[in-house]
């Protein structure tokens, strides 16, 4: 087991990572995109993994699941909240 760090920008746009991930860790942020940190099995090369950030007011998708919320407020960005999403991923909580 390894402890990887994913970056999924801010663009409006769906990631996929090929990914054996075990365990979401924690989610944050590094130059003006968001990270998660997630624990990986043995064979990281695992199935595709689908990865949205979502910016305070925007329309979520149905299939969903929800991984965190990070602060951005820096000199260089007007500070916001975006929120990061598995996609494809029944919340387990049952919301929608």
């Amino acid at each position: 087991m390894k402890i990887w760090k994913y970056t999924v920008p801010i663009d409006g746009e769906s990631h996929t990572f090929k990914a054996n991930i075990r365990r979401f860790l924690a989610v944050g942020n590094q130059r003006g995109a968001v990270v998660f940190w997630a624990e990986v099995g043995p064979d990281a090369k695992g199935c595709d993994m689908t990865f949205k950030v979502f910016l305070t007011g925007e329309d979520l998708p149905d299939s969903r699941y929800y991984l965190g919320t990070t602060w951005f407020d820096t000199a260089t960005i007007h500070p916001f909240v975006a929120h990061l999403y598995q996609i494809g991923k029944d919340d387990a909580g049952g919301g929608s």
